[in-house]
């Protein structure tokens, strides 16, 4: 399958892995309130921690040894074996350790029910192999099976949520999604492999699975620790606030990302050429198109963050108005991190320097947690990551500026900016002005800005990566 035909395929995946349950939030939001989103929430990071142990490295090691094997039917299948039995060994240990703390820590004990659902996800991830078919560019295939398994998980959701004490029903089927998913990928990888136990080794892929995992959970503190931590030191109301504020905004960087990687997907490869100008190009052109595209988003969701969040959930979610304003400009930071760690430090190599900002990260984001989280809720854990994602943009830029002569493009923000200046000031008049309920004014404003981003960027500003850009996505492939 062509390039172009497999990232059709994965940018359906991940924006459906967003849109679908942007379908079924506001209406679950509003049946379970706060306190049901805030105790599903607050016990899924719980097990998605236990998951980050049982998988480790194993996505990034199996994708890398299926696809140098996949024009081998036995060589591959001897691989995936002794991967599969090395992730095997890793979730027991996983599966063991989540149901000894459901006993021997006090406050998971409250929730053992919806931790033994739980258990059942922790399993069943297991047999998920998203990885192998990764690594034979099943694409297609990935795409098609969770469009369908979403869409019957839509369908459920609102058959059978009718009130708040279904929140163990509704986690329920959350889960069953993985349950469905893996049974249906253990069963199809037949297609392509089959289990032998003849000639496996599992030592190979012991250290890249485990450096590689490591990696992983540092980085997965300072994105999901907050969600763990603020369960335990304020309570799952505010842990309902805080995955409403920040459920909207998972969904814009997802698809943010999407288009940054539609620009720009072979600079690893430019660098390991030699080929140095037309990397640095790339990089100015992904950073341009970050900013053109990141700014106004910001400015919107600073203004009418209320809005959005009582469109999304309802009332009673008031507490998630200022966390939603805090994070808001994460969007623009973990849009030009993205190319800096990315882009610049991993396709150069600099993989230490990763790691070790990565280390600085986690311990920044503890310490605020256990120095401010406790007094200030959903409020706190907002303020840790935006410092923390600030923290890590600057480390990132700072190794940069030791080893390249590339610059941050102040010059280009500031334009960028001033021209926004004028959105910013018909956005906050708007607000005032307009009387509308927010289902009817937030398309308006959306395609205002819209509108107003393309008009800058294209008559204005003059920005030929921003149109590159739009040129870019107008051209992809329709996927059947």
């Amino acid at each position: 399958m062509s390039v172009k035909k497999n990232f059709a395929y994965s940018f359906v995946l991940t924006a459906s892995g967003y849109i679908f349950p942007l379908l079924t939030y506001p209406y679950v939001s509003r049946i379970l309130g706060v306190s049901g989103i805030g105790i599903c929430n607050f016990i899924d990071s719980i097990v998605n921690y236990f998951i980050l142990f049982s998988m480790m490295g194993i996505s990034t090691v199996g994708i890398r040894e299926i696809s140098q094997h996949r024009d081998n039917q036995m060589e591959m299948s001897r691989h995936f074996t002794g991967l599969l039995l090395l992730n095997l060994i890793s979730t027991i240990l996983a599966i063991v350790a989540l149901l000894i703390s459901m006993y021997t820590i006090e406050a998971l004990f409250l929730y053992r029910d919806l931790l033994y659902i739980g258990v059942c996800k922790l399993f069943f991830n297991f047999f998920l192999i998203e990885w192998f078919y990764a690594g034979v560019e099943d694409f297609k295939y990935i795409t098609n099976r969770s469009i369908i398994v979403r869409t019957i998980y839509v369908i459920l959701i609102f058959a059978f949520i009718k009130d708040s004490g279904d929140y163990k029903l509704y986690y329920f089927l959350t889960v069953s999604t993985y349950i469905l998913n893996g049974i249906i990928n253990i069963f199809y990888c037949r297609k392509y492999v089959s289990l032998t136990f003849g000639d496996i080794h599992i030592r190979p892929y012991i250290a890249p699975f485990l450096t590689t995992g490591l990696y992983m959970l540092i980085t997965n503190v300072y994105t999901s620790f907050n969600v763990t931590w603020l369960g335990f030191a304020a309570g799952t109301i505010e842990v309902g606030y805080y995955s409403t504020a920040t459920k909207l905004y998972t969904i814009i960087l997802a698809l943010f990302t999407a288009l940054t990687n539609v620009i720009f997907p072979r600079v690893t490869y430019l660098y390991a050429k030699g080929l140095q100008d037309e990397f640095w190009e790339k990089i100015h052109k992904v950073v341009e198109v970050v900013f053109a595209i990141s700014i106004p988003i910001v400015i919107t969701l600073a203004i009418y963050s209320s809005n959005l969040i009582h469109l999304l959930a309802g009332n009673g979610y008031e507490g998630a108005y200022i966390p939603f304003r805090i994070i808001a400009p994460i969007v623009f930071l973990v849009g030009y991190e993205q190319v800096l760690v990315i882009h610049i430090l991993m396709a150069t190599k600099h993989d230490k320097q990763i790691m070790r900002n990565s280390i600085y990260g986690a311990f920044i984001t503890i310490l605020l947690n256990i120095l401010i989280v406790s007094k200030w809720g959903a409020i706190g854990t907002a303020i840790v990551w935006l410092i923390t994602e600030a923290t890590i943009t600057l480390l990132s830029l700072k190794e940069i500026y030791k080893y390249t002569s590339y610059r941050f493009p102040f010059k280009f923000l500031i334009k960028t900016l001033a021209f926004n200046l004028p959105l910013f000031i018909v956005l906050y008049v708007l607000k005032i002005a307009l009387p509308f309920p927010d289902i009817i004014l937030l398309p308006i404003i959306g395609i205002i800005v819209f509108s107003y981003l393309i008009f800058i960027q294209v008559k204005y500003i003059k920005n030929e990566n921003f149109i590159q850009a739009l040129t870019k996505l107008r051209n992809l492939p329709i996927v059947h």
